[in-house]
């Protein structure tokens, strides 16, 4: 889904609009990432669910999950991709799911899904998400 600066007119920060199509999401002044100006996913990538065991992220599932799919060949991983799920996680669960991921798969290619109830928190959870592990790609699920 693209969403122009112009499409959403009650938004005043600068910071909360989208970038136009084919760039990076800006960041905070004074935040940098490394950004491949051609990412272009190929081969095998895996939508992720994230189980949960009383009420909280089953980590030892998780990380048994991905190191299964990676021992099958998988090339990458999409995180809380689906359209209910980023949505219905919490930003701690989040953050809890992504260190997961990447403690189980060091150096896989990881996409963040954004989906959420607003534009400003799908994009507060793209900067969370991407300064705390550089290497994710961050996009909003289409709708």
């Amino acid at each position: 889904m693209s969403v122009s600066p112009s499409a959403s007119p009650s938004v005043s920060d600068p910071q909360a609009r989208a970038a136009p199509r084919g760039q990076a999401v800006p960041l905070p002044q004074g935040t940098t990432r490394p950004r491949p100006p051609d990412f272009r996913p190929s081969g095998l990538w895996v939508a992720l669910l994230t189980p949960f065991r009383a009420g909280a992220v089953d980590q030892p599932a998780l990380a048994a999950l991905v190191q299964r799919l990676v021992r099958d060949g998988i090339d990458g991983l999409v995180v809380c991709g689906s359209t209910g799920e980023a949505a219905a996680l919490t930003e701690d669960e989040k953050h809890i799911v992504f260190d997961t991921v990447a403690r189980a798969a060091p150096g896989l290619p990881l996409i963040a899904g954004l989906s959420s109830e607003s534009q400003r928190e799908a994009l507060h959870w793209a900067h969370a998400v991407t300064a705390r592990h550089p290497a994710v790609r961050a996009v909003l699920a289409p709708a």
